[in-house]
């Protein structure tokens, strides 16, 4: 059964190269903790704050590619 979660928090790791990407579930109490590279926690770091890029991320011009 699909489950609607959201992304709680991009959790920062000064220590090493990994970043975790938490997301919530929309309608419980369950968590689920992704960990993903330092350069996409930076990427999703900068969409939560608003920050727009100049040009569309590598991940973005995909999606949009897809989505097309």
């Amino acid at each position: 059964m699909p489950v609607q979660m959201s992304l709680s928090r991009v959790l920062m790791c000064d220590s090493s190269d990994a970043h975790i990407v938490e997301l919530r579930e929309n309608d419980g109490e369950r968590v689920f903790p992704i960990t993903i590279g330092r350069t996409e926690g930076m990427a999703s770091e900068r969409r939560l704050m608003g920050h727009e890029p100049p040009r569309p991320q590598t991940h973005e011009l995909f999606a949009a590619t897809l989505d097309a």
